[in-house]
């Protein structure tokens, strides 16, 4: 189960929340494929590193206990890190770039081409590309205390995000991110490209059956309900939830041996019936059916 072991949205459900479907729920494959993902070593880290120029700068792994093990190879050299998952996760980060400084945006289109140049004079544009999205990944809040009106927000980094398939179904995260601050500089790049090989077909759940089970768990008054194995959200507790978008994608996080199929609704939530305003949701379900052999 993909999210047995995660530390999942840390408060209480809501029996009365209402919940409403805006879009209608797809039909999907009785059968998928799980992938075992192939755990990478320290020569294809290397390889990665040196994509970027870091190869000679490796920071020691130093375990923090006999039992301790390797997860992450990290390099360093003093302007940029870069950490190598072994699920094949790699995430460039500037340093000593500040995101609290207010950007000029350039169009969408400008920084999906910006973003494409730079992946492929790296070597790292994603296989199985089938489009990018770009938009306001941080903002700052300017507050006039003398009109006495709510912040203005302005943006401080741009991502663009290039979306892969697998097996002709997208990835839960995107297969490469670049991020932008002022004047197009890049301040960071992830980049997620398993090596993956087929494990075994499994049965799926519908979607209306997965939709029942999210229901269930954002519905729970308990902290920590039994849905949570198999269900995650980024809020719970709140008092209307419109779902927008239901997809089927595979997923894993960065200690994932397998790559699995997950459903994903999307959608907005008013958190209070005082405050109008809405957040962005994400839920996720298993989408195998472990009743089936």
């Amino acid at each position: 189960m993909p999210f047995q072991d995660l530390w999942n949205s840390g408060t209480n459900g809501s029996p009365n929340a209402a919940i409403t479907m805006n879009t209608t729920l797809p039909d999907s494959p009785s059968q998928i494929m799980v992938y075992k993902i192939e755990k990478i070593g320290e020569s294809e880290a290397v390889a990665i590193a040196k994509k970027f120029g870091l190869e000679n700068c490796p920071i020691p792994f130093i375990p923090s206990s006999p039992s301790a093990k390797r997860s992450v190879y990290s390099y360093s050299d003093n302007n940029t890190t870069l950490e190598v998952n072994q699920i094949g996760r790699s995430r460039l980060s500037d340093l000593h770039y500040s995101d609290s400084t207010v950007i000029t945006l350039l169009s969408e289109e400008q920084y999906i081409d910006l973003a494409t140049q730079y992946l492929q004079s790296k070597d790292i544009f994603p296989d199985h590309f089938v489009r990018a999205k770009g938009g306001i990944s941080s903002r700052i809040g300017y507050t006039d205390t003398k009109s006495n009106q709510p912040p203005v927000y302005y943006p401080t980094l741009y991502t663009v995000q290039f979306v892969s398939l697998i097996n002709e179904i997208e990835g839960y995260n995107p297969s490469a991110m670049v991020t932008f601050g002022v004047k197009e500089k890049i301040v960071k790049t992830t980049i997620f490209e398993p090596m993956i090989e087929e494990y075994k077909p499994v049965v799926l759940k519908t979607s209306e059956e997965a939709l029942n089970l999210l229901k269930a768990y954002l519905a729970d008054s308990s902290f920590n309900p039994p849905e949570a194995d198999e269900c995650s959200a980024n809020w719970r507790g709140f008092q209307k939830l419109s779902i927008t978008k239901v997809s089927l994608r595979y997923y894993c996080d960065d200690y994932s041996d397998y790559l699995q199929p997950v459903w994903v609704f999307q959608g907005d939530v008013q958190v209070s019936p005082k405050d109008l305003n809405t957040e962005s949701f994400v839920g996720t379900v298993d989408a195998i059916d472990h009743q089936q052999p």
